[in-house]
């Protein structure tokens, strides 16, 4: 048997992740209540899925995609099949609005990029120092609050004033982060 803090999910960016029910949890409450059911199920929902994986063999590399569709199978198993397909609507409209968002180039007639949360994981990590497990649930908030504007083009200033305000928000740093797009730019 494993624990749950040796399990390691490798995301869909190539990188690799400890399991954290925390995360997990959060996803699942935020989906229950949006459909209006009680909160307290997450816990022994994410606790199913924890199980799960711990008496997985090993042999398999786990994904993010595997313990997603490892939960969307206990919410259905277990007669919350509305928060299940709230997950998965959530899921494709996240996956179009990544596809459609384009970070502002700093100057004008400058080629924009396309919205990478990799990015701002990788400015978290590298120019505040932030672990990477926090750095991906800053980057995950960041990207949030981002495809919720419903806009196709977003500046750096803007990015970087997000980064700013949450980082303050988590009592953490908040320095000039000059711009890991604008570097990547810098690069080409």
């Amino acid at each position: 048997m494993r624990t749950a803090e040796s399990i390691i999910i490798a995301k869909r960016d190539g990188s690799l992740e400890t399991f954290s029910t925390r995360k997990l949890s959060r996803v699942l409450v935020n989906a229950m209540r949006e459909c209006g059911q009680d909160q307290r199920l997450a816990e022994p929902i994410v606790r199913a899925v924890e199980v799960h994986l711990e008496y997985r063999e090993q042999r398999l590399r786990l994904t993010a995609e595997y313990v997603y569709r490892c939960l969307v199978a206990v919410l259905e198993q277990t007669g919350l099949r509305n928060v299940a397909e709230r997950l998965i609507m959530h899921r494709r409209w996240r996956r179009y609005r990544r596809s459609v968002v384009r970070v502002a180039a700093s100057e004008p007639g400058g080629v924009s990029e396309p919205w990478r949360k990799g990015t701002i994981i990788n400015a978290l990590e590298e120019s505040y120092n932030v672990g990477s497990s926090v750095a991906r649930i800053l980057a995950g908030e960041l990207e949030t609050r981002v495809l919720n504007l419903g806009h196709s083009r977003v500046s750096r200033g803007l990015l970087k004033e997000l980064i700013r305000t949450e980082l303050s928000a988590w009592g953490l740093r908040h320095d000039d982060l000059g711009s890991a797009y604008a570097a990547a730019e810098d690069d080409a």
